[in-house]
């Protein structure tokens, strides 16, 4: 599993910074985004980002952050004015029609400016083309109704060898994307043209992009950042320098003050886990909730 750069990995940022001056982006004609105008003037804005596993937080990018949170750090180096949120709503497994049933919950209620969207693996797998571009253009319908503004998202592309998803039917729900991005006047960051435009001139390059056959390690979430943050303002952004993070443990640690820590954690470190914390800080309580993988 790939999380972090080494030396040799630099190739696809290299690749993708002279690709960025030859294509543009694919926005709507005549579209500006208000949200783009808000941040220009340093107004608050809150940005919900919805997706499946892509989207969403796990260990293919280290466990601690994903592009959603990239896109942030992003915006903020274009836009430096004003306090931008980002909220990840992204749901392992989710396809377009699992999405609707908890937009409300997950999205909606935040009351966000923008709602950036990325579907499509989920639905390859187990949904109709005509059921998928309904869907999709039905969350940027919810999204409008309640004063959000909305950028769609195509996919990483995959390795070739994964039989629910033929590379020919992923290419048919990536021009779905595009199609409801045209038809709504949409903006659409086209992340699977850039991951398919490094994988044709260096697929090693592409590989390093990767974490396993389908999902994007941190390397390839900078690059989902990148492009979406192109979207939205037109101006390029490098994430090589990204700031780091906190240590996660001592500070999960110093903010017990005697009360109960609640782990959630795959099999077989629920098992572990409790014991490696008491070595750490023995006394504390710890309350272990496995999480079924399956």
């Amino acid at each position: 599993m790939n999380t972090g750069y080494c030396r040799c990995c630099l190739l696809p940022l290299l690749i993708l910074g002279i690709l960025g001056t030859a294509r543009v982006p694919l926005v709507a004609a005549d579209t500006k985004l208000k949200t783009t105008q808000l941040m220009e003037a340093g107004q608050p804005v809150r940005i919900v980002c919805f997706g499946d596993s892509i989207t969403g937080v796990f260990y293919h990018t280290g466990g601690r952050r994903a592009w959603c949170d990239l896109l942030g750090v992003a915006l903020n180096r274009i836009y430096p004015k004003g306090p931008i949120e980002m909220i990840n709503a992204g749901i392992s497994g989710n396809n377009t029609a699992a999405a609707l049933k908890r937009m409300e919950a997950d999205v909606l209620s935040h009351n966000p400016q923008l709602v950036v969207v990325m579907f499509c693996m989920n639905d390859v797998a187990g949904l109709t083309p005509e059921a998928f571009q309904a869907n999709l253009a039905e969350i940027v319908r919810r999204a409008r109704d309640r004063g959000a503004e909305a950028v769609l998202m195509t996919p990483n592309s995959i390795y070739p060898d994964d039989p629910r998803r033929p590379p020919s039917r992923v290419v048919e729900y990536v021009e779905i994307v595009r199609q409801v991005g045209r038809e709504l006047s949409v903006p659409v960051a086209d992340c699977f043209r850039a991951y398919e435009e490094i994988r044709d001139l260096d697929r090693r390059a592409w590989v390093h992009l990767m974490s396993d056959t389908l999902h994007p390690n941190l390397r390839g979430h900078k690059l989902f950042a990148e492009e979406v943050a192109w979207t939205i303002s037109g101006r390029r952004v490098s994430l090589e320098d990204l700031p780091l993070l906190e240590p996660g443990l001592p500070r999960t640690l110093s903010r017990l003050q005697g009360r109960p820590l609640n782990v959630i954690a795959m099999k077989p470190y629920d098992s572990l886990i409790t014991s490696a914390l008491l070595r750490i800080a023995p006394g504390i309580q710890v309350q272990v909730t496995s999480w079924d993988a399956e």
